[in-house]
């Protein structure tokens, strides 16, 4: 599946941390949706899951039920590989948590897989990602690149 980053218009850059994370979650949102519509729409979007190998997946599970520890447990004893929207893996769940410093006792909810794909998935782990969705860098190639190596 070809991906096409669009730039989105953005107010000016700020200092402030708290200001660029806003601005690179709302400005991620239809991003996010065109990963999403790749990754997990069809196979049950922040509930999606598969066990590692193409097309194989098991009973439908509420992942807003789940702890993130109960998630990266089941990702560890195999019953999961990618979960939820974005199709996370384990190692990046485990990345994600660190980076983020995500208590492992908060539930796996939709608000808190969103989290992780501005504020990681296409932010601190992809910066060349963010760069292009703010508007700090207009390297297409580069956030195409970044983009195929995360998805």
């Amino acid at each position: 599946m070809a991906l096409a980053l669009m730039t989105v218009p953005t107010a000016a850059a700020t200092p402030a941390h708290a200001d660029l994370q806003v601005s690179i979650r709302n400005e991620s949102e239809s991003f996010g949706a065109l990963i999403a519509r790749g990754e997990s729409d069809a196979a049950g979007g922040y509930n999606a899951y598969n066990t590692g190998a193409a097309g194989r997946t098991g009973p439908a599970i509420d992942f807003s039920a789940l702890t993130v520890g109960e998630v990266m447990q089941r990702q560890a004893s195999r019953l999961f590989f990618a979960v939820g929207r974005y199709q996370i893996i384990p190692a990046t769940l485990r990345d994600a948590v660190r980076a983020l410093d995500i208590d492992p006792a908060s539930k796996f909810t939709p608000a808190l897989q969103d989290q992780i794909f501005s504020r990681y998935l296409a932010g601190s782990r992809r910066p060349t990602i963010k760069g292009y969705i703010i508007g700090e860098s207009r390297d297409l190639d580069a956030a195409h690149l970044a983009t195929a190596m995360e998805w």
